[in-house]
């Protein structure tokens, strides 16, 4: 029991700290991608039930937030900036531990 409570550990771990990386590669592929950008990734929720979920825009909002774009950020999604920031924190706070600890692992 004990070893599958330190795999879960282990992927959370490891989900933060590629949570970054994703969000940079997706903002990087709507350059390849344009349609991303402008018309999004589909929201099942919306497809299925005809209204807007509350994380409808974010990948857009995000997206023009690492662009430089922040009105068209703010009108995709109000809370874009609160959750690139969040992201940004989260990764880079599990980066920072897990070297934290590798390193006092090796002395």
């Amino acid at each position: 029991m004990r070893c599958n409570a330190e795999k879960l550990v282990t992927m959370e771990k490891l989900l933060k700290i590629l949570m970054l990386p994703i969000v940079l590669g997706v903002s990087y592929s709507s350059e390849f991608f344009p349609e991303l950008s402008t018309n999004g990734v589909p929201c099942i929720f919306r497809e299925l039930f005809d209204i807007e979920c509350w994380g409808c825009g974010m990948t857009r909002s995000i997206i023009a937030l690492l662009h430089g774009d922040f009105s068209r950020s703010f009108s995709f999604h109000r809370f874009g900036l609160v959750v690139l920031c969040l992201i940004t924190f989260i990764s880079l706070k599990e980066i920072y531990f897990t070297a934290k600890n590798r390193k006092k692992n090796v002395h």
